[in-house]
């Protein structure tokens, strides 16, 4: 477990990346005895993970980088494996003399009693395209052991969790 340098109140349970040199990544975060997302639901709990995630992403760039989030996508969902989710879905656009970017990050919010868990996706747009069923059987397969939030059973199971201008997820 590592402290997450953007977001410091998650711990960094895992990161993969596509390459190396790739800015495609896809990682599980934890936040212990939460109290940033406690008591929200519903709109109230988006336009949080907003504040806390999405909006921190440019002022923690270095100088000299330009970088602009557009939030394209915002709603609750049920997990395959019947957690209650939040999900938003932003474009970013990163600029710098040695790097371009263009392309998606996801956030899945999992709501677990006092805890909650966290599925990032930040994918370029090749990349997303290119790795759709994977991150898509990545977070189908997530699954949170002695899980106490909100339970719900789904009528049709999907391993698609969202779909913007960059694909599939």
């Amino acid at each position: 477990l590592t402290k997450n340098t953007i977001f410091p109140s998650a711990l960094d349970i895992v990161t993969f990346s596509t390459t190396t040199s790739s800015l495609t990544a896809y990682g599980v975060s934890l936040i212990k005895d939460d109290t940033t997302f406690r008591g929200l639901s519903g709109q109230k709990f988006l336009d949080k993970i907003k504040v806390e995630f999405v909006d921190p992403l440019c002022p923690s760039l270095p100088a000299g980088v330009t970088c602009s989030t557009e939030l394209v996508e915002q709603k609750t969902f049920t997990h395959q494996n019947g957690y209650s989710g939040y999900l938003t879905v932003s474009v970013l656009k990163m600029s710098s003399d040695q790097i371009s970017f263009d392309g998606a990050i996801v956030f899945g919010v999992y709501p677990d009693g006092n805890d909650v868990w966290i599925v990032a996706i930040a994918a370029s747009n090749d990349e997303a395209q290119q790795y759709t069923n994977e991150l898509s059987t990545m977070g189908s397969s997530f699954k949170i052991s002695n899980y106490k939030g909100e339970q719900k059973t789904q009528t049709q199971q999907s391993s698609k969790v969202a779909k913007s201008s960059v694909g599939t997820l």
